[in-house]
């Protein structure tokens, strides 16, 4: 298998690590969620379906325990507003490790 020369570093993510020479670790799933268009959404306000997000987590959850691929999801917002209420849900619902991807449109 392929190897870089340059000494690869590691990195924690909560439980998960990433990192290291090529087929040292499994490659790590980042689902999205929130972004624009998601079927979950009712509004970029932080109204949302909480019931399906949370299946989606969980099928997620299931996924990775399944086939050893860690994973975690990046939150997208477009406000700090926005952010915390998806991160306070987030963290009521999974201790999986996220992201946030936030962003704004030019005007």
């Amino acid at each position: 298998m392929f190897q870089f020369s340059t000494e690869q570093k590691v990195f924690d993510i909560g439980a998960i690590q990433i990192g290291g020479q090529p087929g040292e670790r499994p490659p790590l799933l980042i689902a999205s969620m929130f972004h624009n268009k998601d079927r979950i959404l009712q509004d970029r306000k932080g109204n949302f379906d909480r019931e399906k997000a949370k299946a989606l987590i969980r099928k997620q959850e299931e996924l990775s325990a399944s086939t050893g691929i860690p994973s975690m999801v990046a939150l997208v917002a477009n406000t700090a507003e926005e952010a915390q209420i998806y991160i306070d849900f987030y963290l009521e619902t999974t201790d999986m490790p996220f992201g946030i991807d936030m962003w704004v449109a030019e005007k």
